[in-house]
């Protein structure tokens, strides 16, 4: 039975691929496309791979000037064959591979070399190599993660960089970035000897991709969110699998028991683009990696939900993996506090969770150079703080001030010996005063008490009387209500936390100071008692 449906297979199939073998047409490629969906039996086409893929072959290492959309037809055959079937031999893959990404890196592929491919060609192209590497054997994916593979690797990726931070179609771009994931195989469930081995050898794109990325990042904001999310999760992903902890040591292991191949190498070219992950480099690349994760964090302010998710996400999994990445860590834990306080809730209760498990395994008292760290960041934001409140917009004074507040907040206890630190204590209240400045341009005390006593008085209710009588506060530097809630939360910790008395003789000593702060520091008394009572929600 099987040898019959063999056959009739056959007879169907071969003499379309040969007529698409003598005439490169669109009709024969669609003849082809066409009777493989009849055939249902994946183990026949297994067996008939060779020789469907040959025409194809053939057609696209002709040297004549076909149109773009018979290239397209044949690189969509090509995928569809793919699909169903598996590639075992390495001969078979370096051609296909090698033929698409020489196809899709010239100008183009017809005769005109003043016209690039089209979208569609190169949308196709990407795809089928996506799919190649994803449907070969393990023993291709090890050829191609050798060292001799290097440079063609390279060029795909170096390919694929270029389609995602200059193309202007979205799906164009991510495709392309979805083509980097699936060169890297950081998906695949492999064993840590595998991961060691293609950590090893995306360690020398590192550099590439990680910069690309992060200009496509923080690039136009019109390329859409789901260029940034694609984005973002890839870079998280390739960082992930070069900086793993414990994927290094494996790689540091093997190289210890096993000569590496580099040794043995006695091309210099080749030599030189492979990467040793050892102690110096991780050290450099984790250096370099904190300047562009800098960058990363501007994004923190999204309007879309989605982006800010993705964000949080590539926040938490490096997090993870800090022993590799300590130069980084300041950066990843300011996008996780930035988004503490976000509107969307899901978003909020998931950077809780992201710094509730951080703070229980690194809040400790042996982790010093963490709280040291903490610190710092908090004293670098009570720095900046007083000047971004007057240049920026209101969401980003918001966003500002939420940073401070989870920056109090995870310190936690440790605040209290931060404060006795009188260049610390000094920076957070001067920043605190100047921000709370009042505006007292417009005072309507007059009018705001002769309303509920007055004519009109019948129109209030008796339970909305204690709201009308609470003076409203006015600001000079934001007036968005969600400001002065935060403010009063910062306020609120620093009495929780803070040794009270301490800081009650220091903001009278500001009150006393000059008649400039009398009111800040009278404001800044007031909420700092009610902290230390623990009003407000602490």
């Amino acid at each position: 039975m099987a040898s019959c449906e063999r056959r009739v297979a056959f007879e169907t199939l071969r003499p379309l691929c040969v007529q698409l073998t003598r005439e490169h047409t669109r009709k024969n490629v669609t003849a082809v496309s066409i009777a493989l969906d009849k055939v249902n039996n994946r183990i026949i086409l297994q067996e008939l791979q060779e020789y469907l893929i040959f025409p194809v072959r053939i057609l696209l290492k002709t040297q004549k000037d076909y149109s773009e959309d018979l290239y397209t037809d044949a690189f969509s055959l090509l995928e569809k064959i793919l699909r169903e079937t598996r590639i075992g031999s390495w001969d078979l893959f370096m051609d296909l591979f090698t033929t698409a990404c020489v196809m899709i890196g010239s100008p183009s592929p017809t005769k005109d070399h003043g016209k690039v491919c089209s979208e569609e060609l190169k949308f196709a192209i990407v795809k089928t190599l996506n799919l190649m590497v994803n449907r070969c054997d393990y023993a291709i994916l090890q050829k191609l993660f050798s060292l001799q593979s290097l440079p063609m690797l390279g060029h795909a990726i170096s390919i694929m960089l270029n389609l995602a931070e200059n193309e202007r179609a979205r799906h164009l771009k991510i495709a392309a970035m979805n083509g980097i994931v699936g060169l890297s195989q950081v998906d695949g469930e492999y064993c840590s000897k595998v991961k060691a081995m293609l950590g090893d050898t995306f360690a020398s794109f590192l550099p590439g991709i990680s910069i690309t990325l992060i200009r496509v990042i923080t690039g136009d904001s019109k390329q859409g969110h789901s260029v940034l999310i694609t984005a973002i999760s890839t870079l998280m992903k390739v960082v992930h699998l070069v900086m793993n902890t414990e994927w290094i040591e494996e790689s540091q292991t093997r190289r210890k028991l096993f000569p590496s191949p580099i040794n043995s190498c006695s091309d210099d070219k080749l030599k030189s683009l492979a990467v040793v992950r050892d102690e110096t480099w991780v050290k450099a690349t984790d250096e370099k990696l904190a300047v562009l994760v800098k960058q990363i964090t501007k994004v923190r302010g999204h309007s879309s939900w989605k982006v800010r998710t993705a964000l949080l996400d590539f926040a938490g999994t490096l997090v993870e993996h800090m022993k590799s990445l300590p130069s980084c860590l300041p950066h990843l834990l300011e996008i996780m506090v930035g988004l503490l306080t976000d509107e969307y809730p899901n978003i909020a209760m998931a950077s809780s969770r992201y710094l509730e498990v951080f703070s229980r395994s690194h809040m400790t008292t042996e982790c010093r150079p963490l709280v040291e760290m903490l610190e710092e960041n908090l004293h670098n934001l009570s720095m900046t703080l007083p000047r971004q409140m007057r240049s920026v917009d209101e969401d980003q004074k918001y966003s500002a001030v939420s940073l401070l507040s989870g920056y109090i907040s995870l310190l936690g206890p440790h605040l209290h010996s931060v404060l006795r630190t009188s260049c610390h204590l000094r920076r957070l209240s001067l920043a605190l005063v100047q921000i709370l400045e009042l505006d007292c341009t417009d005072i309507s005390m007059i009018q705001e008490r002769t309303t509920s006593v007055g004519h009109g008085s019948e129109l209030i209710s008796i339970n909305g009387s204690k709201d009308v009588l609470k003076p409203r506060k006015n600001f000079k530097h934001f007036h968005d209500r969600r400001i002065h809630l935060e403010l009063q939360k910062v306020c609120r910790l620093l009495g929780f936390y803070g040794d009270i008395t301490l800081l009650i003789d220091h903001f009278l000593d500001i009150f006393h100071e000059t008649i400039l702060h009398k009111m800040q520091a009278t404001l800044l008394i007031n909420e700092l008692i009610l902290g230390a009572a623990g009003i407000g929600g602490l």
